[in-house]
């Protein structure tokens, strides 16, 4: 087996994307390791389900909380891990995370073997960001700014991460949302499946009941 050369991986550095309704960054994929493990960062904003009940048939996980509290389901049991904290999560085992506080929170995760890397999503970029410039109002900035949609905004220099107001805000009305009817809402979903389809109908049933034009894709 041929050397690999040691180098310093920065925090800008490796695969990063969104999945679900948090991010990930792999540092090191199973093509620098041989295929014995790859290390992946989970950013996670306050609240979120990083990833939903699953189980892995070939990987095993090696779960490090750098920041925050993260809630895990491991089978039948459920527990949170702070900073410091190393959770095994064996293959074939049922397993759910999300971060169980109100602040951010990370933790580096080794998959050993590799391959989970190679069916991860690719980084999302769906809305142009000429479009989201006019669109300043997200569900959750921390997540959005950071590893959302925004992200891309962000770093052409279209938007910066304090010229969006969270939804909340909008609702509760110290913040502006739509100024006019002839204002058009873009509509980004991130979420669960479940979520998705929920918030789907409720808009597709307030749009029969304003008699408004359904455009199809």
């Amino acid at each position: 087996m041929e050397a690999t050369m040691a180098r310093v991986v920065g925090p800008g550095d490796g695969k990063a994307g969104v999945l679900g309704s948090s991010g990930f960054r792999f540092m090191i994929d199973g093509a620098e390791a041989d295929d014995r493990f790859s290390l992946v960062e989970h950013p996670m904003s306050p609240r979120a389900l990083a990833a939903p009940l699953h189980r892995h048939s070939n990987e095993d996980e090696y779960s490090f909380v750098l920041e925050g509290r993260v809630g895990m389901q491991l089978g039948e049991d459920t527990l949170v891990a702070g900073p410091g904290e190393l959770v095994f999560k064996p293959r074939g085992q049922w397993h759910a995370f999300w971060n169980a506080g109100d602040e951010p929170a990370r933790m580096l995760e080794i998959i050993s073997p590799a391959g989970f890397e190679r069916r991860a999503p690719p980084p999302r970029h769906s809305a142009d960001t000429r479009t989201l410039r006019n669109v300043p109002v997200v569900n959750t900035s921390e997540q959005a700014s950071h590893h959302g949609e925004l992200v891309h905004a962000v770093e052409a220099g279209v938007l910066g991460r304090d010229d969006v107001a969270q939804l909340g805000d909008v609702l509760t009305g110290t913040a502006e949302g739509r100024g006019s009817d002839s204002d058009i809402t873009v509509f980004d979903s991130t979420g669960l499946a479940i979520q998705d389809l929920a918030i789907a109908l409720a808009a597709m049933g307030s749009g029969n009941e304003l008699d408004l034009q359904m455009v199809e894709l």
